[in-house]
């Protein structure tokens, strides 16, 4: 179906033969701009993603549960404003579309969301013609952290990108009721289903996360805390929506940051499975700049089924947000050269080293194919040289190939 559907934005009249016009009545709320987000297909439904049962919107310090999640129709921004107090939009199809759920969303002048409206189970005819009109109710501001009163009824809407572009837009909408659970709607882009591609997108840290436990031969997963009934972190941990695998050494963390640091560094004895790291050494002069220059390639073609993307890179003090594909540290900055072939990538390092000689600096990073990513240590050693930088530069071992037990690798598959 996909591809199917034909929108056009009407200033005046939006009438045809064929499809569906869909006015929206501003009503009181002195909206000027209507947005019309569009879900066509429930999260989930056939890209193998379970995970979108929860979502955390900007500046969120946990995941939002009780979601239903649709992933967009398309990319575009679909904005009118409305000619007296009715935006109309004309929606035309080939073939007769169902469309479960459209969220229309309303500004004022200044860019403030004030007002909303949600239409369920539309039908767009391919050769008759219909029209469908709708009020927006007003609605306040997304805060996970201040429900309204049990006695309350209220909607609250949230609109916001994935930090990347403005394709990624995801909209979210509360519809809060008496002595009843709250219930959200979001309509997200397929490529993105957390609507954060990874990164904050607001001024606070991410989502507090934690991990998932294994099951069986599966692995161990990056999830995020959900809130609980007063709009804190609470102890349920819902899987995020594509999967990112983590080693089977942090099964056992939950969201301690400082148990999954640990692991994540060198073990002080042996352990089985081996942990899944990428080991590195630089060697520096005595100024800190790195010798020769040159960057260390890694290849992990034979580990994975899928092409890569471009890996990303994250420090340890904080592992699980704002990758990027770089990562400064001690006047260093190391960087992730995009794929030269599949799984093969470049590591380089650069600036003037300003840290302790004997420091051990750890890293994440992450591998993303289509369907899944998965996270791997990256571990750095710096060695001093006392003399010549001649003839040295920095090398990169990919994990050790007795690791294959450990179940992180099976998201590579």
């Amino acid at each position: 179906m996909r591809g199917a559907l034909v929108i056009a934005l009407c200033a005046t009249g939006c009438f045809s033969d064929r499809g569906v016009a869909i006015e929206v009545d501003v009503g009181n709320t002195g909206a000027t701009l209507v947005e019309l987000f569009i879900g066509k297909e429930p999260c989930g439904s056939d890209t193998g993603l379970e995970g979108c049962a929860a979502i955390a919107p900007p500046d969120a310090m946990c995941a939002l549960g009780d979601n239903t999640s649709w992933f967009r129709e398309d990319m575009r921004r679909n904005m009118v404003n409305p000619q007296g107090r009715i935006a109309t939009f004309r929606l035309a199809a080939s073939t007769a579309t169902p469309l479960p759920i459209i969220i229309a969303v309303g500004s004022d002048a200044s860019g403030k969301l004030v007002g909303t409206a949600t239409l369920r189970d539309l039908v767009v005819p391919a050769n008759t013609a219909q029209v469908v009109t709708t009020m927006l109710t007003p609605a306040q501001a997304v805060m996970p952290t201040k429900p309204p009163s049990a006695n309350e009824t209220q909607d609250r809407v949230e609109v916001w990108t994935n930090g990347h572009t403005m394709s990624g837009t995801c909209v979210l909408v509360e519809h809060w009721k008496p002595n009843v659970a709250v219930q959200r709607d979001s309509v997200v882009p397929a490529e993105d289903p957390d609507c954060n591609a990874g990164v904050s997108t607001g001024s606070l840290p991410p989502p507090p996360l934690c991990i998932t436990p294994s099951s069986g031969s599966d692995p161990c997963t990056l999830g995020a805390r959900v809130c609980a009934q007063d709009g804190t972190p609470g102890t349920m941990c819902a899987a995020l929506a594509k999967p990112v695998c983590v080693p089977d050494q942090l099964c056992r963390c939950a969201g301690d940051l400082t148990c999954i640091q640990n692991n994540l560094t060198i073990p002080p004895f042996p352990v089985f499975p081996v942990l899944p790291a990428i080991d590195c050494t630089i060697p520096i002069d005595m100024s800190g700049i790195p010798c020769g220059g040159q960057p260390a390639e890694i290849n992990l073609n034979g580990r994975f089924h899928e092409t890569c993307e471009q890996p990303l890179l994250a420090t340890l003090m904080i592992p699980f947000g704002a990758f990027a594909p770089s990562a400064s540290f001690n006047g260093m900055t190391v960087a992730l050269g995009p794929n030269v072939e599949e799984c093969r990538f470049n590591i380089s390092s650069s600036g003037k080293f300003n840290g302790p000689t004997d420091i051990k600096n750890n890293f994440v990073i992450r591998l993303e194919t289509r369907t899944r990513a998965l996270l791997l240590p990256l571990r750095f050693q710096f060695q001093p040289q006392t003399g010549t930088c001649s003839g040295q530069a920095m090398s990169c071992n990919p994990p050790q190939t007795d690791n294959t037990d450990n179940t992180v690798w099976t998201c590579a598959q």
